[in-house]
C-alpha cells in the first residue's frame, strides 16, 4: 500500500507493515540468490541497499540504520556459511560502516525531507488561516464602511430634503399664506408621473424637485407678485422672469433632483401648443416632468385662494384643465392627471363607505343595547312589584329544573 504524501506531492509514503514485508522479503531474495549461485562473488552484496533504502524512506533515520545493521548480519551470516569467503575484522568493519553509513545517510536525507515537508505544510496552513482572517477583517470592515455609508447617505438624504423643503417654503413665502402649495404640487406631480409609467427613482426625484417649480419667485418685487388688479405688460414680464430665475438659480448645483428642478423651473409655463414662455416650446420639445408639474402647479393653484383671486370649486378647476389639453397642456398628462383625480376620489368614496357602514353598525350595537338595558329594568321593576322579594338572578336560578 502506497500513499501520496502531503497535498504539495512529497515522497511516497508507504506503509508500515508493507515496508516491512517488501524489506523482508528483498533481504531473503538476496540471500537466497548469494546463497545459489555456487560461482556467486561478493559483489551482489551491493543488493542489499535496496531493502536499506526502502527502511530508510519509510522509517527515516531509524528504518535506515535498522537496515544497515539486518543487512550487515545477513552479510556476516552468509560468509560463515560458506567456509571459502573469507575476511578479515578490518574487511568486516569496513562493511559494516558503509552500511551503516548508507543506511544513516538516506535515512537522515527522508527525514529532513520530511520535516521541510512539515515545515512547509504548517506555514502552508497558517497562511491560509492568516488568509481567512485577513478576509473575515475585510469582510467585517466593508459591512462597517457599508453601514456607516447608508447612515450617512441617509443623513445626507434627509438634509437634502429638508434643504428642499426650506428652499420651496421660502419661494411661496409671500404667494401662498398656507405655504402648502409646493408640497400639494410635488405630491400631484409624483402621482401623475407614477402613472405615466416613471421609473420609482424618477418618481421620487419629481416629488423632491416639483415643489421648486417657483423658486424664482423670490427675485420677484412684492409690487408685482401681491397686485391684485390685473398686471401690465410690464409687470407682466417681470412676473415670467421667475421661470429663467429660478432655472439659472437652480443649475448652478451638480445634484440630480437640483437639476431636474432647474428644467422644471424653466418649462412649467411653456405651453403644449408652444405659445407659453420663456422659451416658446411646443409638444414633446418641452421635457416631461416640465409638462407634468404644469397641470399640477395650474390645478392646485386654481383650486385654492391667493392674494389676487379666490379659490375655484374643484369641478370648475378640473373642466378648465380638461379644456386646456391640446393648447396649454400635453393632453396624455391631462389624461393620467384626470385618472389620479378619479382614483383619489374613488379611494375616498370607499373610506366614506367603510366608516358609514362602522357608524351604522355601530349605532345598532348602542340601540341594542339600550333595548337589553332597558328590557332588564323592565324585570326588575316588575318583580320588585309582585313582592317576590328576590333579586331577578336569584330567581332565574330558582327556576332552573
Amino acid at each position: 500500500m502506497v500513499e501520496a504524501r502531503g497535498a504539495g506531492g512529497g515522497w511516497p509514503d508507504v506503509g508500515s507493515v508493507a515496508a516491512l514485508v517488501a524489506a523482508a522479503a528483498l533481504f531473503a531474495g538476496v540471500y537466497a540468490l548469494r546463497a545459489g549461485d555456487p560461482n556467486v562473488g561478493d559483489g551482489e552484496g551491493i543488493l542489499y541497499v535496496l531493502p536499506v533504502g526502502l527502511l530508510a524512506l519509510r522509517f527515516g533515520l531509524r528504518g535506515g540504520a535498522a537496515g544497515a545493521l539486518a543487512g550487515f548480519v545477513l552479510l556476516v551470516a552468509w560468509d560463515h556459511s560458506h567456509g571459502h569467503v573469507a575476511l578479515t575484522a578490518l574487511g568486516y568493519v569496513n562493511r559494516m560502516l558503509a552500511f551503516v553509513m548508507l543506511g544513516l545517510l538516506m535515512g537522515a536525507f527522508v527525514d529532513r525531507r520530511r520535516k521541510l515537508e512539515a515545515e512547509v505544510q504548517r506555514f502552508y496552513e497558517a497562511s491560509l488561516q492568516a488568509q481567512r482572517r485577513a478576509q473575515q477583517q475585510l469582510a467585517n470592515s466593508a459591512r462597517w464602511l457599508e453601514t456607516k455609508v447608508a447612515e450617512r447617505t441617509y443623513e445626507l438624504d434627509e438634509a437634502r430634503a429638508e434643504t428642499l423643503q426650506l428652499l420651496a417654503v421660502a419661494a411661496e413665502y409671500r404667494d401662498d399664506e398656507t405655504f402648502e402649495h409646493t408640497e400639494r404640487v410635488g405630491v400631484l406631480a409624483a402621482e401623475i408621473a407614477a402613472f405615466l409609467g416613471m421609473r420609482a427613482d424618477q418618481v421620487r426625484r419629481i416629488r423632491e424637485a416639483a415643489p421648486l417649480h417657483d423658486i424664482g419667485k423670490i427675485a420677484i418685487p412684492d409690487a408685482v407678485l401681491l397686485k391684485r388688479a390685473q398686471l401690465s405688460a410690464e409687470e407682466q414680464a417681470v412676473m415670467r422672469s421667475h421661470a429663467g430665475l429660478g432655472a439659472r438659480l437652480l443649475a448652478r448645483s451638480s445634484a440630480p433632483v437640483l437639476q431636474m428642478a432647474a428644467v422644471i423651473a424653466a418649462t412649467h409655463h411653456e405651453w403644449w401648443d408652444g405659445s407659453g414662455y420663456p422659451s416658446g416650446l411646443a409638444g414633446e420639445r418641452i421635457p416631461l416632468v416640465g409638462r407634468i408639474v404644469a397641470v399640477a402647479d395650474v390645478f392646485d393653484a386654481l383650486t385654492h385662494a391667493r392674494p389676487y383671486k379666490s379659490a375655484w370649486p374643484v369641478t370648475q378647476a378640473l373642466a378648465r384643465i380638461e379644456r386646456a389639453a391640446g393648447s396649454q397642456f400635453d393632453p396624455h398628462v391631462v389624461d393620467a392627471f384626470v385618472a389620479v383625480h378619479d382614483a383619489a376620489l374613488a379611494t375616498i368614496a370607499a373610506n366614506a363607505a367603510t366608516m358609514t357602514a362602522a357608524a351604522v353598525g355601530a349605532a345598532q350595537d348602542a340601540r341594542a343595547l339600550a333595548r337589553l338595558s332597558s328590557s332588564v329594568n323592565s324585570s326588575s321593576s316588575s318583580a320588585a312589584g309582585n313582592g317576590a322579594g328576590r333579586p331577578i338572578v336569584k330567581s332565574i336560578t330558582s327556576a332552573r329544573p
